[in-house]
């Protein structure tokens, strides 16, 4: 599944190839969601689980804050330059490449919890209008025809 993350880079060091201190990107990254442990299956073997993978796939150059905070829009030719070098920087980085991930895998896990929780929602309004359906009707029976409980 593809995620897209926000990060800002600051080139403190000035090793990106533009001569700005304060660089945006949009980073999209290939997310394989980890395996559960399995404890015991009914044979009696198990599973151990596996990690959850994420793969940098590209990365855009969205905005550049120049020195004096003023915002940017990045030419077309640093959008390319500047994503490539940076997909390349991120690569040869463990502690960056690291950072992203924990970032992408918490964000798939918010994501998670709050299409659970949407969805519980959902459920939940569902059944009352069920109940409320089938109060309505008892009602209506009961207006109807008064007598239907001797």
């Amino acid at each position: 599944m593809e995620t897209a993350i926000n990060w800002q880079f600051e080139d403190d060091q000035g090793i990106s190839p533009i001569p700005y201190s304060l660089l945006n990107f949009e980073i999209l990254c290939d997310v394989t969601p980890g395996e559960k442990m399995v404890r015991y299956y009914p044979d009696g073997s198990g599973y151990p689980g596996s990690p959850a993978e994420v793969e940098v796939t590209d990365c855009r150059l969205v905005l550049i804050i120049d020195d004096n905070d003023q915002k940017v829009k990045p030419s077309p030719e640093q959008v390319k330059i500047v994503g490539d070098w940076f997909r390349n920087y991120i690569r040869a980085n463990d502690d960056l490449y690291t950072r992203i991930r924990e970032e992408v895998l918490e964000y798939e896990r918010e994501a998670a919890d709050e299409r659970k929780a949407w969805s519980r929602n959902r459920n939940y309004h569902e059944n009352k209008n069920v109940k409320s359906d089938v109060v309505d009707f008892i009602a209506n029976m009961l207006t109807d025809d008064p007598d239907i409980l001797s």
